[in-house]
């Protein structure tokens, strides 16, 4: 005797079937366009770290970077980090270079980074003799800029 499977288990079931053919072709999409970024710093000569992608947008950490947003005033290991956008051509441009508002000698901004929507988070590992740290730097996207909006620093 056949069992009969409920309409909602068989949608249910090719719902998650669709989802997570999604969710591995979204994944291949972002590793070309990880590899297209990475080509770009490699060609480029900029030392990147790593890479994340969230829509037409994505985020380089650079924590050996030692200029500032206006690639002037060297501090050694400062760090910095590239957004990029997609433009309808598929070709990414950088729209923008992002450093801490407290930009110190050996901070290294941008030794990882994550991008969701319009909000980025970059981690740097402050190395100050005796003291070494983390902290979490936020920016968000405000009127087609990418502005500091919060430091969370590592809890004691």
């Amino acid at each position: 005797m056949k069992r009969k499977i409920p309409k909602a288990h068989f949608y249910l079931v090719i719902c998650l079937t669709i989802f997570f053919q999604y969710a591995q072709v979204r994944a291949q999409i972002n590793e070309v366009y990880k590899a297209q970024i990475e080509n770009y710093y490699q060609v480029n000569g900029k030392p990147y770290n790593n890479v994340d992608i969230s829509g037409d947008y994505a985020i380089i950490g650079a924590e050996y970077n030692d200029l500032d947003a206006n690639e002037q005033n060297f501090i050694i290991r400062a760090g910095a980090a590239y957004i990029m956008k997609k433009n309808a051509a598929g070709i990414w441009n950088q729209t923008q270079k992002i450093v801490p508002n407290d930009r110190a000698n050996t901070i290294h901004f941008g030794q990882s980074v994550t991008i969701d929507g319009n909000t980025i988070a970059v981690g740097a590992q402050v190395i100050n003799s005796p003291n070494i740290f983390s902290c979490v730097y936020i920016f968000t996207e405000i009127g087609g800029n990418w502005v500091q909006t919060q430091k969370i620093l590592q809890p004691n």
